[in-house]
């Protein structure tokens, strides 16, 4: 007869528990969470060499890299600095979108007013 090659443990493996482990904490956590800032300003539509800002929404392939991919903004005032897209895309989650910039109320979708949209007479997009 064939032996067995070892002896069976006498500690048996624990079994799987039938219980969730752990209640959720009925106590809030005591820091609140951080406020969203808002996203920065910019003159003209961000983008980085990947894409713009509709390619760094959840789901997208680059929402992956928010906080790593960077490109040149055009910040209010025309100052031109090299930021990373989580700090001025909204759609990275890390950010709120800018204030609506009048006399568009509200802004377009992309967070960009184009003038055309906004001359109807009574100053709001269309």
């Amino acid at each position: 007869s064939v032996m067995p090659s070892s002896m069976p443990s006498s500690m048996p493996s624990l079994q799987p528990t039938f219980m969730p482990s752990a209640k959720p904490s009925s106590m809030p956590s005591s820091q609140p969470s951080p406020k969203l800032e808002h996203c920065l300003p910019t003159e003209e539509p961000f983008e980085t060499e990947w894409g713009d800002c509709s390619t760094y929404a959840p789901g997208e392939g680059n929402h992956a890299f928010c906080s790593e991919d960077e490109g040149l903004a055009v910040l209010k005032g025309g100052q031109v600095k090299s930021v990373r897209a989580n700090t001025v895309c909204s759609e990275c989650g890390d950010c709120l979108a800018p204030e609506p910039v009048d006399p568009c109320d509200p802004p377009q979708v992309s967070g960009y007013c184009n003038e055309d949209f906004c001359n109807n007479g009574n100053g709001h997009c269309e």
